[in-house]
């Protein structure tokens, strides 16, 4: 009863949200907003933990000034404040990657609080409390997916001794953005080592800035050919010092380095289809998930009545650290070698204010237990978007 009311709403909702979004068709405005709310009902039919449901919601309130409105042409600056509601599918499926991008910490961040000048034609500066995620590991055809590692690899978001500055949790930082060639860029960074506090994991705003959070430092190229073949490499290094997985370490790990790389392009045996390959590494001396290979292929307008539609087949390998199978091993756990995630999905915009994604996942080996089944998942993800 409690999903068929929500689902209600949100069609009720959806049609004063169209309203809304014809109004902000005028001209641009020196504020605008935009709110969302975002709804997973997710179903673990076999393996993994335990068997069960679980309603996942979270919601967005982002406000971004363009000062060209105001005669600041090199100026912009968001705003973004979000909440979720700390419900966990990983409870059910005992994943390493996290089936679905929207689990959350079950409070309320600002998430982004950030300024942007536009120095010259091909060079801006940002400053302020970003998401890592917005500028680095970003593409577009991976943005389909609900599994997280499609959002940002595992490898990255787990960097540092309290992972990265990516969702829910921005951090300090300041970025250069570079954009040499039409077809090129070149993005920099440097982050506050501890994305959150750890003593006040909740804090509406909390950014540290004590002598042990250390800097993560990232830098990113991106090339675009001719024919739409989109490449990326990136690397990063984190300055902290880490607690060892090897357990006849008698001192910390000094420093955690990485680096990913991807390629996605439309496929010219299929018209309105894109694929992607990513692949990363990370030192294993600290990071349990030490590598990492992805990708899958999506498909604009399956059925001629819904050209907007797009359906999607994706999987995403973590592989863990031989230091940390050693280590669990002496505990009495076998890991496996990995988790391996597959996915399908299908995206409808039901209007231009609701859409509606069905998806179904089968984990093998969740969080590489050796003692757990394969799991299978399925969901629902309902978007309502305002203006």
């Amino acid at each position: 009863m409690k999903t068929l009311l929500m689902l209600a709403s949100a069609l009720a909702l959806s049609g004063a949200a169209e309203t809304a979004h014809a109004e902000a068709a005028s001209p641009p405005k020196a504020i605008s907003f935009v709110g969302t709310t975002t709804t997973d009902l997710w179903q673990n039919t076999s393996g993994g933990v335990k068997r069960g449901g679980v309603m996942i919601n979270t919601a967005d309130a982002i406000f971004d000034f363009d000062g060209a409105a105001v005669g600041h042409d090199s100026w912009t600056a968001n705003l973004h404040v979000l909440a979720t509601d700390g419900h966990s599918l990983s409870a059910l499926l005992g994943d390493l990657q996290t089936a679905t991008n929207i689990e959350g910490d079950g409070a309320t961040h600002l998430f982004e609080a950030w300024v942007r000048r536009q120095i010259t034609p091909t060079t801006a500066i940002k400053v302020g409390i970003i998401d890592l995620n917005a500028d680095f590991d970003a593409n577009e055809t991976p943005g389909l997916f609900l599994h997280s590692s499609h959002g940002v690899g595992p490898d990255l978001s787990g960097a540092g001794p309290n992972a990265a500055p990516v969702w829910p949790n921005g951090t300090a930082g300041i970025e250069l953005q570079m954009t040499p060639t039409e077809n090129s860029r070149f993005t920099a960074a440097l982050f506050n080592g501890t994305p959150r506090d750890v003593d006040h994991p909740l804090a509406l705003a909390a950014v540290t800035l004590h002598k042990d959070d250390g800097v993560m430092a990232i830098a990113q190229g991106d090339w675009t050919s001719a024919k739409g073949v989109h490449w990326s490499a990136g690397f990063w290094h984190h300055t902290a010092d880490f607690s060892p997985l090897d357990p006849s370490a008698t001192k910390p790990v000094s420093g955690q380095t990485g680096a990913y790389g991807l390629v996605e392009a439309p496929l010219p045996f299929l018209d309105r289809s894109s694929g992607w390959i990513r692949v990363a590494r990370v030192d294993d001396a600290s990071s349990y998930v030490a590598n990492y290979v992805g990708g899958g292929v999506t498909h604009d307008g399956l059925f001629a009545s819904r050209p907007d539609d797009k359906i999607g087949l994706a999987l995403a390998y973590a592989g863990i650290s031989d230091k940390a199978r050693a280590a669990s091993a002496l505990d009495g756990l076998r890991l496996k070698s990995g988790e391996l995630a597959f996915e399908l999905t299908y995206a409808a915009q039901i209007t231009p204010a609701l859409a509606l994604q069905p998806d179904l996942q089968y984990i093998i080996h969740p969080g590489g237990d050796s003692s757990l089944g394969d799991a299978l998942a399925f969901g629902l993800r309902i978007s309502l978007q305002t203006y």
